[in-house]
């Protein structure tokens, strides 16, 4: 059952994700929006659960410099899809994050 409850884009770039200050290494990004994103990792041996604070670090090339956003999610659900995130910043910090990301997406 779908919770969403913004709008996301499809995108395909990497992150990193970060746990209790462990880098749990790359993750895929399918999709990505102001309310969060999902994620898939790129091997089984990084372990989230529902519930688990992370640290997402991404980066996004341009023609000219790459833009890089930083932003704290809690894991929502964990499914064969992959991992979906809710963002747990202000409204204004994850404008300004991803303003970048969905120019490009777009």
């Amino acid at each position: 059952m779908e919770h969403r409850h913004d709008f996301r884009l499809d995108v395909s770039h990497c992150v990193t994700v970060v746990k209790n200050q462990c880098d749990l290494g790359c993750f895929d990004v399918t999709n990505i929006g102001y309310g969060g994103a999902l994620v898939s990792p790129h091997s089984q041996s990084q372990s989230l659960a529902q519930g688990d604070i992370v640290h997402v670090i991404g980066c996004i090339p341009d023609e000219h410099k790459v833009e890089k956003y930083e932003l704290n999610a809690m894991v929502v659900y964990v499914n064969s899809d992959g991992v979906g995130l809710t963002w747990i910043e202000s409204e204004a910090h994850i404008y300004a994050a991803l303003t970048h990301v969905v120019a490009n997406a777009a």
